[in-house]
Formats: structure tokens, sequence, C-alpha cells
């Protein structure tokens, strides 16, 4: 049986020491056209306690970028930005993660969690049990690791602190 909204749900969640967690896709940006900034304008960013972010990728035993462009090349014109800021072409970083960390100025206590594997990038796992420092050595798609603007930026975007060591 469906219950009716409650908007007060994420205030009871704190008070009984819950978490409410939203689910975001970086795929969801494309055919779906469902953005950081609508996490905001539905209002669920108020009710929210963490975003689990999905997915990054986890092969050779190391985590990676799954996605680049929707993670942090593509660049959100001002209508589509969190802040109604454009991103513009020399910043560093751009997408998803820049969209999330002005969602986070929004709302600081906001957490993002980072998934790691999916339905198709899970094979990696075993390996990176094996070597947990290896796992944490973020690598985009398989070059060096990713440069400075996961490095820059890794606090603002809510890394976990076990990973934050090795970026």
């Amino acid at each position: 049986m469906l219950k009716p909204h409650r908007p007060r749900a994420r205030l009871r969640a704190l008070a009984a020491g819950g978490k409410v967690i939203g689910y975001f896709t970086n795929w969801g940006t494309y055919d779906r056209d469902y953005h950081v900034k609508n996490i905001e304008t539905s209002g669920s960013a108020d009710k929210l306690t963490h975003i689990n972010y999905a997915f990054g990728n986890v092969t050779g035993g190391t985590c990676r970028i799954g996605d680049s462009y929707a993670d942090y090349e593509k660049a959100y014109t001002a209508e589509e930005s969190v802040d109604g800021v454009a991103d513009t072409w020399d910043q560093e970083l751009r997408g998803n993660f820049n969209q999330l960390r002005k969602l986070k100025k929004l709302h600081p206590d906001l957490k993002v969690l980072w998934s790691f594997g999916g339905w198709s990038w899970s094979g990696g796992f075993g390996e990176a049990a094996q070597n947990p420092a290896a796992f944490a050595k973020l690598r985009p798609g398989g070059g060096p690791p990713l440069g400075r603007c996961l490095r820059r930026h890794r606090h603002r975007l809510g890394v976990p602190q076990r990973l934050r060591a090795h970026l």
C-alpha cells in the first residue's frame, strides 16, 4: 500500500539516527535528461542526508572513472546548473562532480557517496580486495592517476577519508 508523502521524513529519520539516501546515476544525464539540478528543483535535496552517486568502474584492481564526460567534463549552461552559473571552458572541474559540489554548498550536511561496480563494472572487485591501496588510486579509463581536478576538490566532493590519502 502506498503511503502519503511526508515532508518531515528527513527530520524524523535524522532524529532517529537514520539516513535518507537518494540514488543518482551518471548515465541518467543522457537519455533520461536527469541532472543534479533536478535533485534541487524537485525539493529532494532538502530531504536527503546522502546521495549515492553511481558509478565508478573497477578494473585491473583499481577504481576508475566510469564516464569522464558525465562525471567531470560536461560543461553545464546557466540554465542547467544547480546555482544558475554556467561552466567555463577553462575551469578544472565540470560535469556532475562540479554540480554535486554546488549542491553541497547549498546543503552542507548532504553527503555524497561514490558507488563502484554496478551491473557491468564489478569484475575487478576480487583483485581490488587483494590490494586496497591500489584500488584507492583512482585512474581514468586506464591511464595515469586522475590529475589535479579530483585531488584539488576531493574534500568538497565527499571522497571517503580512506581514499583521500591515496589521491
